[in-house]
Parts: structure tokens; sequence; C-alpha cells
């Protein structure tokens, strides 16, 4: 799509430690069919060759590259891309990951059509660390009639999302505190000024290997427990302001699970006492659920004690 009277469309990368795997990303931007684009990067202190990789791409003015001061973790690095940019839509690129060639111009066509949209958001494939397909994820659908992201059971922004600049500056923007679960923190608020739409197509490439963050089970856990605060936050929030919101017993069905998840870490390290605390504040939030399973976990605590 070579028309540069198209909106500027910004490319955000958030790279710590990406030198491996960031020539590819970058490269899948610069093969796309729609030309007015944008690179936005933002190093957070990376000790990989990163940046010396980055470096061969200064003679591309397209190509704009950021270093932090120092390692300020996710949030702050995702929200300096936003403020670097100059697009009037925005979307991030994972270093690891890449786009497919036409991923843009088909969101564009989408946007386009409805100024309202806050963002789209597209199917993706999954692929091996040498993105070789695995296969296409399916988990996703449309938005029923009446439903919000939030409030949603069956919806997920997958991992390649276009937003509206516009309609980012109405929200709070992105929290500079968060270390994980950044993304899913800013489509809430975006959510709640705008429309969403969802393009069945796998317009990414998402890549699983050994180092991403969600392939260990204590990884796993650092981000149930930052999503879990993510959605107390805009529970919260949206009940202030009136939005359309999940039940208070939802919001305590997320803690009991991580609690649970927590007392079942600390019960495998043979933390015993950590492991009953867990176990209780999941029946604080929920006393009534889940009781012959928490339990269950109670009596192996107990049994861990009486055999050290």
């Amino acid at each position: 799509m070579k028309n540069n009277n198209f909106p500027l469309i910004s490319i955000l990368i958030a790279n710590y430690n990406n030198g491996h795997y960031i020539k590819q990303a970058i490269n899948s931007v610069i093969k796309q069919d729609y030309d007015n684009w944008e690179i936005i990067i933002v190093d957070d202190c990376s000790f990989d060759d990163s940046i010396e990789i980055l470096d061969s791409y200064k003679g591309d003015v397209r190509i704009k590259v950021f270093q932090n001061e120092k390692n300020y973790g996710c949030g702050y690095t995702k929200a300096r891309c936003v403020l670097e940019s100059n697009g009037d839509y925005c979307g991030f690129l994972d270093p690891d990951d890449v786009l497919v060639e036409n991923a843009i111009s088909t969101i564009f066509q989408v946007i386009s059509k409805n100024d309202d949209l806050s963002l789209v958001t597209s199917n993706h494939i999954i692929c091996d660390e040498y993105l070789k397909e695995i296969r296409i994820s399916r988990k996703n659908s449309k938005l029923n009639q009446n439903e919000t992201y939030f409030t949603s059971q069956s919806f997920l922004v997958s991992h390649f999302t276009i937003f509206s600049k516009k309609k980012y500056l109405i929200t709070e923007g992105i929290n500079i505190s968060l270390k994980r679960a950044v993304d899913q923190d800013l489509y809430y608020k975006l959510d709640e000024v705008g429309s969403i739409s969802f393009i069945n197509k796998p317009l990414y490439k998402y890549r699983q290997h050994s180092s991403s963050l969600s392939t260990t089970k204590y990884s796993s856990l650092k981000a149930k427990y930052w999503h879990a605060l993510v959605i107390e936050v805009t529970y919260f929030r949206r009940k202030k302001n009136k939005f359309p919101n999940i039940s208070k017993n939802e919001l305590n069905k997320v803690f009991e699970d991580l609690y649970i998840w927590k007392a079942i870490e600390k019960i495998e390290n043979k933390s015993l006492c950590i492991s009953v605390y867990f176990i209780f504040k999941s029946f604080i939030v929920r006393p009534l659920h889940n009781i012959k399973y928490k339990l269950s976990l109670l009596k192996r605590s107990i049994f861990i004690k009486s055999n050290k």
C-alpha cells in the first residue's frame, strides 16, 4: 500500500537483551506493504549486543532508537515508546516476534472506516524459536453485543494491536510502575474510551522460546500477580466512573486463583508458613468456594511439617 498520504503508523519496540531476535522484528516492518510507518525503539539498558545491531539501522530515518539511562522496566520503557512516537496510530511489536507482510495495511483498512475505534487486534501464529509455524491461535472471537473487553469471558486482545493515539491521550496512559501486564492495563483503558475491532486473520508471528517471559512456571506466576493487580485497579476505576464492570465475586476469583497458585508454589518449595498464609488468604476472598481443595492444600502443608 504505497501512499504517504495515509496516516503515519508508529511501530513501537521496547527492547531488553533481545539482540538475537530484534533484527528479524525490524525487518518484518521494513517489508510491510504499507509504506507510511516509523519504528520507535527504546532500549532499556541491554547488556547484550542489541545496541550494536541497532546501530546498523542508523541510515534509515524511519527507524529511531532511544536508550534509557538505566534499567527502568517494561512499563516505563513502553510509555517512553509512545511518548517518542509521531504516528496517528501506534502498535507494540515485541522484539522477538515478527509481523506478516500485510499486517499494517490489513489493520489500516479497518481503522480508516471507523473514527471511534480505540484499537484493532487480530489473530496470530504461534511459532517455535526458529519461527517455524506450530499452529494458528484460535482462542479469539468477536466481542458480543453489550460486552466490553474487560467484561468479556472469551475475547482476548492478541499480541499485535494497533491503537489510536488520539484515544490513548484521553486515557491515563501506560502505568510506568508495572513490570508485567503493561499492554493489558493499557487495553483495558482504551476499552473505556472507544470501540474495539477484531480481525480474524493471523497478522503476527509469536515466537516461543526458552527465554520468553511466559515460559517458566515462575514467570507465569509473576505474570498472574501483575495481571491480578491490573484487574483490581481496573475494577475500582470502572466502579468509580460507572463503566460496565465485572462483579466483585469475579474480582475475588482472580485473587483466589492467584493465592492458590502461590500456596502450591510454596508447598513445592516446602515453605510451610508461607503456604498456609496464602491458603488462608484464598479463604478470605472466597470463603465458601473450593473448600475441599483448599483444605487438601492445608493438609499437604501440615504433612510437609510433620516430615521435616
